[in-house]
């Protein structure tokens, strides 16, 4: 039983090694330098009055991490997303899912 088990979890682990491999062309980083929107990114935020009402979360960067925190008011939401209108370019017979929730 161990051993099956062991098994499992050694094929499971590989599995989540080649999904990272599998998407590098179009992998995006944040390192954490600057605020997301600063970099490129879109920021979308807001509280229990609507969109982009309040301050948002509390934003702190430090030794590169990102730490959005709305722990202080449940109705506090906040969070970054990036879109890459003509950078995607699949080769012949690949596809890419072009619908995003966010949009309007």
């Amino acid at each position: 039983m161990k051993r099956v088990a062991l098994l499992l979890f050694t094929l499971a682990a590989l599995g989540m090694l080649v999904v990272p491999a599998g998407a590098e062309p179009y992998w995006i980083t944040y390192e954490g330098n600057d605020l997301p929107e600063n970099e490129g990114w879109n920021r979308y935020w807001g509280n229990a009055d609507g969109e982009y009402q309040g301050g948002g979360a509390i934003r702190t960067i430090e030794d590169g991490v990102l730490t959005m925190d709305s722990l202080y008011d449940p109705w506090v939401w906040d969070w970054a997303y990036i879109e890459r209108p003509g950078q995607m370019d699949p080769e012949l017979g690949e596809t890419l899912n072009g619908d995003c929730w966010w949009k309007k």
